[in-house]
């Protein structure tokens, strides 16, 4: 999935000259609306996948559809005498 947007800011290039300080804006405007509008898209992204997640969880398998066997054996490898567990 990707996900991709624009959006220009604007950022003075010299602040320390007086008079670019008053003939450039201070960007922390922009800026602010810049952070909004990602913290925005971020928190619905996430609750759409949320919502997704649980709805995939949840529904029923299609018909026909066989078990999933599990991913990982219960029993140790070396476990072979089913003896007591020992640290060496």
């Amino acid at each position: 999935m990707a996900i991709s947007g624009f959006q220009t800011v604007r950022v003075p290039r010299a602040w320390d000259d007086p008079e670019r300080r008053v003939a450039e804006r201070d960007p922390r405007d922009d800026l602010g609306r810049l952070a909004r509008r990602f913290k925005t898209a971020l928190d619905e992204w996430t609750k759409s996948v949320s919502e997704l997640a649980t709805w995939i969880r949840y529904s029923p398998p299609p018909p026909g559809a066989k078990p999933v066997e599990p991913w990982f054996d219960d029993q140790s490898e070396d476990d072979d005498d089913g003896g007591p567990d020992t640290t060496h």
